[in-house]
This record gives structure tokens, sequence and C-alpha cells, in this order.
């Protein structure tokens, strides 16, 4: 039907045909993640429909009845299965040229939440928040190690200005879109089951990053070679959940990703049952305001489920991650906590806007400072039970600037924890 169609373009003295072909790979993934292996090898085979209509593209584009034939997907594995049936093509995935096309930069994103709030006339005071929140939940990304510039993610980018504007400039308490997920069914088959995967993304998130030559990505991937383990990362990585940190290391490129993460770690595990014994200490806490036993209900049920050892090299932001991940998804509507928030002084843990009982009116904001296996608490006499001057000066600042911006008070607190197996909360007043 291809060579028909094109044979008669080229009978009525039409111009060459271009072809564009997006996501080529669609129902292949849809057979490699089914475990539909021989229907995978039967589609990209020697005599299969699949080669023969790419050889038929190749014959027209050597003819000249085609000027050119271009093509998207996620993963290289089908191409490459491909072959000799169109070993024409050139792969322009990492071309230095190219690495701004799909995504916004931080000066093209600066500029759109200008023109929103331009049209829109939200008040200029918003603008600093919605950039925040752009740059913390969407931006990152970065094609090739020595990229220039990190991209923010359109798709959710758009998401989010979207209910934005759609609120009246009121930022979204939800700000992932419900169509980006994680697929673990997909993850589970590319690490070659579910144990595997579990491990990967365990070991992902507690040490933020992963290794990977950057010369890994030229190589040449057939399906059998592409579903081990060892090439999971580069899966992640043209699958748009990980991205560089340097030219050997992969990492999350953003807040949004790093969740997704988390949430399929914890839906993977025993974890999961911890989420809903912490579902009713994050609606008590929105009641009463006892953060103190809101710790203890995270630190029981949540932090203690991991195994002990997972923790030797935990960075700092764990905490406040797993912490912020909890009670992202059980606080009441209303409620905005934010992790990692750029303040004028630094880059604040944890924060959330009160909207019931005790917490009506108010933010709250817990400041994590991780010790090392042996190192003490700040509890000892010299500091008279109360943390360090110095992470309190920090906490305050944080606080202020808090105050500053949300124009209400902070309930300021400083949260030392030391691995998996304990913990000491400071309030400042």
């Amino acid at each position: 039907m291809l060579d028909t169609f094109i044979t008669e373009a080229r009978g009525l003295g039409l111009p060459p045909l271009y072809v564009v072909i997006d996501e080529y790979d669609n129902f292949t993934n849809q057979l490699i993640q089914a475990h539909q292996d021989s229907c995978y090898y039967d589609a990209t085979g020697r005599d299969s429909f699949l080669k023969n209509f790419f050889k038929t593209l190749k014959l027209a584009i050597q003819r000249g009845t085609v000027a050119d034939c271009f093509l998207t997907g996620v993963l290289p594995v089908t191409m490459d299965d491909l072959t000799s049936g169109f070993n024409i093509a050139s792969n322009v995935t990492l071309e230095p040229a190219l690495q701004e096309m799909l995504g916004f930069t931080e000066a093209e994103a600066e500029s759109y939440v200008d023109e929103i709030f331009r049209d829109c006339a939200f008040p200029a005071e918003m603008r600093t928040r919605v950039l925040d929140d752009l740059a913390r939940l969407y931006d990152g990304y970065r094609i090739l190690p020595d990229s220039p510039h990190r991209l923010y993610n359109p798709t959710i980018s758009n998401y989010y200005l979207q209910k934005f504007v759609q609120h009246g400039g009121v930022p979204p308490q939800f700000t992932s879109d419900p169509n980006i997920t994680l697929d673990l069914g997909w993850i589970e088959r590319l690490a070659g089951s579910s144990e595997a995967a579990a491990e990967f993304i365990r070991k992902l998130l507690l040490d933020g990053e992963t290794a990977l030559p950057a010369e890994s990505l030229q190589a040449q991937f057939n399906l059998k070679r592409f579903l081990t383990i060892d090439n999971l990362p580069v899966s992640l990585y043209f699958l748009g959940q990980l991205t560089w940190r340097d030219n050997a290391t992969l990492r999350f490129p953003n807040l949004t990703v790093q969740t997704l993460f988390l949430d399929c770690y914890t839906q993977m595990t025993p974890l999961g049952d911890s989420t809903g014994l912490f579902r009713d200490s994050v609606m008590r806490f929105s009641a009463d305001g006892d953060l103190e036993r809101l710790f203890a209900d995270y630190w029981k049920h949540y932090i203690q489920a991991f195994p002990a050892q997972s923790f030797d090299h935990v960075p700092e932001s764990f905490y406040s991650l797993t912490f912020y991940y909890l009670c992202r998804q059980n606080l009441p509507a209303g409620s905005y906590p934010a992790t990692e928030t750029n303040l004028p002084s630094g880059r604040c843990d944890f924060h959330c806007l009160g909207v019931r009982g005790k917490l009506l009116g108010q933010t709250v904001l817990v400041e994590f400072k991780r010790l090392k296996s042996k190192e003490a608490f700040p509890d000892s006499p010299e500091h008279h039970g109360s943390a360090s001057d110095s992470d309190a000066a920090q906490t305050r600042r944080y606080s202020a600037a808090l105050a500053e911006q949300f124009h209400r008070p902070v309930l300021s607190w400083v949260a030392y924890v030391r691995s998996n197996r304990d913990y000491r909360l400071f309030s400042l007043v």
C-alpha cells in the first residue's frame, strides 16, 4: 500500500514526499512491556511487515520519490533491531545543535511567565513564587553532559501554568499532571524482574544518582541486550526520567520525577502500608498542629521501615523529600506543602501553609540536618537541649523570608536525623 501510494504520487507529477512518523516504536514497546517477545521478533524480523515498510521507504528515498523521512520515538531498540531495513537513517538524538529543541530554557520560561502575568494582570509579587515552582518541579533536564542550559519539561510546565491561569492566579495544589505517571510494569520489564526494579529504585532514591558513562548512549541495542538491569539507566534516560549530573552520572532532573519514583517504590514495597497509617497522622496534625507527634509517626511508620544499612550514605534531602511526599499525599485541600524552596537566604527544606485548626493562617517550617552515625546530637549541656546556634540562625532567616512572602507567622523547627535510628526535633521560639 505504501509503494502504491508513492507510485501514484510520482505518476501525478507531485514534488517528492516528506514522511513524518511519530512514536514509531509505540506498538513495539507495548509488545515488550507485555512480554510478547515472539510478536516483537515477528514484527522486526527478516520478512516482517515493519522491515518491509522501511525497506520500501529506503528505496523511495534512494530513487528520489521521497525527499526525506523523519521519525520520532522513545527507545532506540526497534530501529536498531531493524538493522538493514532502514540503515540509511541518522540518529540525531544527541546532536548538540538540537538539544534545546523540545524544552524551555530558563530565559524562555521567564519570558513565557511574563507574558501570562501581563495578559492576565496577575499581581507581580506572585511571579517569584511561580518561577520558583517551575524551577523546582519541572526544570533540570540536560540532554548531554555538557549541555549549556538545563531545560524545563514543557508538558508538565504547561499543566501548572494552565491551572494557575484557570484558578485566577492561584498556584495549583496538585502540581503533577495525572496523565504523567511512572509505569511500574515497564520498569520491571526493563529491569528483568520486580525485585531487581525495586532494588534499583531504592538505591537510586537513597543515593540520588546512578553511574552511566556518556558513551553508553552511542551503543547499538537489540532487545536481548536492552532488557538487562545494567541498561536500565539508559532506558530511564531515554524515557526522560533521569538526566546528566556529569559525564558519568545520571540523577533525577527535578522534584516531580523524584516524587514519581518515591511513589512507585512506596507502592512496590511494604512502605505502601505505612502511607495509610500516616494518613490519619497528617489529618490530625492539620487540626491540632502537633508536629512532634506527626514527626514521630513519620519516623516510626516510614523511615524505620527501610533497612538500616540503606542509610549509610543517604543524603539529607531524602528526609525532607519523604516528609514532603507523605504530607503532600495526605494533607487536606488548600494546603501547600513544598520542599527545596528557593529563598533569598538559601533553600528551605520543608514548609507548608496551614489551613485548618491551630495551623490556620500560619506556616510550618522544618529544616533537616543529617548527622553522621557517630555524631552527637546538639542536645548536650552546652547546647541546653536546643538546636545549634548556626542551625537556629539559618532556620530563622528562612522563617523571616517566608513570613514576608506569605504575610503570616511561621512556626519553625529544626530536625536532626541520624541514619534511620533516631532523631531530635527542636522548636524555635
